[in-house]
């Protein structure tokens, strides 16, 4: 067992905190580790901290935690370094929605592509590269494990910007395989997928049962012929390339504007809800007051509260921290592991744990229709991140200008200009 210490940087994310927290706590392989607690949101950390201890302290658990204001005084020593910030909170994420909405911007997530995705950026690429400089001084051989979004952007940076190992990690894989396992009458653990693409724009490229081995493509692509209202757009990509898109559909229509265009009812032909980032926004208040009663009730066991699971980065650590193999789908620089994407992109591929790190697998090249439009993407996270580093609105512009949802010239400065106002507070480069 390796003693570890994890600093979480954003733990005001609560419930990725808390779900960090039992995961660890649940790895045997990590037992006697250090886990620091960061946040701004004094509260909110808080908050975190007391579910934590209760966790440990109800399952014995050998794991010290510990909480501070300022990710500086954390960093020292750490061997991992997990960031889930989003500056602005709530409130910024509705602009990153509504505002565009106005300018005929039709998406429903916002947090990836286009307006919403690029000030999402602008916001906190420059924090999370802050946070990289410090470790390069304070920890300079610990591996960062980004959650933020937008995932590739951030990546991106950290890898062009510093010398610091990055990789991020996101759920999109293991949350498509749960969606389509009752389609196929299987559990999801009956099937096992490979997928690869950007982060939120990953694809199906094999989908086997675990046990047989029968490839249950044919099953999958037949389903989407009988009950094509089931997943609207995901089963219309699989039917144009053959392969299909992991994630939500909500997340897909931020790469491609058709099915949010005027022609589409504005997504309603889709099933798309626009209206999903105040869906969101309000279950996560939900889940906060939830998790305050939590922390401050004595009597409810956290153990038996706490669903779900901060999906791969324990499992990850615990393999790096004690010499195991493990497979897991990673964030990583291209370096030709996709054949026809750009080398220096950021790119989702399956990614194994050897005692040199995490790295990443070489897959086929995709599809040339699919390669194109991630190659436009690619370009479009290029100039959010020199955007966001260099702060220059000629080159967040342009990163609108690239995106398929812009119709206008004029209304992309005018969009511009009214989200800039709106981020004011958390645009430092741009003053």
């Amino acid at each position: 067992m390796a003693s570890t210490k994890i600093v979480l940087v954003g733990a005001g994310s609560a419930v990725f905190g808390v779900r960090l927290i039992s995961d660890l706590v649940f790895t045997e392989g990590l037992r006697g580790s250090h886990l620091v607690l960061v946040d701004i949101d004094s509260e909110r950390l808080d908050m975190v901290y007391r579910i934590g201890t209760k966790l440990i302290a109800e399952q014995d658990a050998k794991l010290r935690l510990s909480k501070c204001e300022d990710y500086r005084e954390a960093l020292s020593g750490a061997d991992y370094v997990i960031t889930t910030v989003a500056r602005g909170g709530a409130g910024a994420w509705l602009n990153d929605v509504r505002i565009p909405q106005a300018y005929g911007y039709n998406y429903a997530v916002g947090d990836t592509m286009g307006p919403g995705g690029l000030f999402r950026a602008l916001r906190t690429i420059p924090l999370v590269v802050d946070i990289a400089r410090e470790m390069e001084e304070a920890c300079p051989d610990a591996l960062l494990i980004n959650y933020s979004n937008p995932m590739t952007a951030i990546c991106r940076a950290v890898n062009k910007y510093t010398s610091i190992r990055a990789i991020g990690l996101c759920h999109g894989l293991q949350n498509t395989v749960r969606r389509i396992s009752p389609r196929l009458g299987l559990e999801p653990s009956e099937i096992t997928a490979w997928a690869s693409g950007i982060n939120h724009f990953i694809w199906l490229t094999d989908i086997v049962h675990s046990v047989t081995g029968e490839d249950l493509y044919p099953k999958l692509v037949e389903r989407a012929k009988k009950m094509p209202s089931e997943q609207p757009v995901a089963y219309d990509l699989l039917n144009t390339y053959g392969l299909f898109p992991s994630g939500g559909d909500d997340h897909i229509v931020e790469f491609i504007q058709y099915y949010t265009s005027h022609e589409c009812g504005k997504g309603a032909a889709h099933n798309i809800d626009l209206n999903y980032v105040e869906k969101a926004v309000a279950h996560q208040k939900q889940e906060l007051e939830e998790l305050e009663k939590l922390a401050s009730v004595p009597s409810l066991r956290a153990t038996d509260a706490i669903q779900g699971t901060a999906e791969s980065a324990a499992e990850i650590i615990d393999c790096l921290s004690n010499a195991k193999t493990g497979v897991f789908m990673v964030n990583v620089p291209n370096n030709g592991r996709i054949p026809n994407l750009p080398a220096e992109a950021v790119v989702e591929v399956p990614g194994i744990t050897t005692p040199s790190g995490v790295m990443g697998v070489q897959v086929e090249a995709l599809p040339l229709g699919i390669a194109g439009r991630i190659t436009a993407c690619i370009h479009e996270f290029e100039l959010m991140v020199e955007a966001a580093v260099h702060g220059e609105r000629r080159l967040a512009l342009q990163a609108l200008l690239i995106n398929p949802f812009t119709r206008s010239r004029v209304d992309a400065e005018r969009l511009l200009d009214e989200l800039i106002k709106a981020n004011e507070p958390y645009l430092e480069q741009f003053r």
